[in-house]
C-alpha cells in the first residue's frame, strides 16, 4: 500500500473517530494530549500492517503512537458501524 492509500483510508477512520468522540467523550478523554493516533481496523489487515510499520517509524523517531482499535459491532442485525477504543499509548 502506498502512503496515499494509507492517508486516504485513516482519514477515512479518522473522521468516524472524531464523530465517535463527540458522541463518547470518554473515548476522547482517553487519548494524550498531542497523541500521534494510529488506527488499527480489524476489517482491514493491508491497512492495520501499515500502521503497524507507521508505529515503528513514529517510535524510531522518539514519538510515541497511540493506538485505536476500529471493530464492527452490530447496530441491528442487519448493519455494523464502527466502534473505536484506545488500545494503547506508548
Amino acid at each position: 500500500m502506498n502512503r496515499k492509500e494509507q492517508f486516504k483510508r485513516n482519514h477515512e477512520l479518522f473522521k468516524l473517530f472524531i464523530q465517535q468522540s463527540i458522541d463518547s467523550p470518554d473515548l476522547r478523554e482517553q487519548v494524550p494530549d498531542e497523541a500521534d493516533l494510529l488506527f488499527l481496523p480489524d476489517n482491514d489487515p493491508e491497512l492495520r500492517e501499515a500502521n503497524t510499520r507507521l508505529a515503528e517509524e513514529l517510535r524510531t523517531a522518539g514519538k510515541k503512537p497511540t493506538f485505536i482499535r476500529v471493530s464492527y459491532v452490530a447496530e441491528t442485525s442487519t448493519v455494523m458501524v464502527p466502534k473505536m477504543e484506545l488500545v494503547e499509548t506508548a
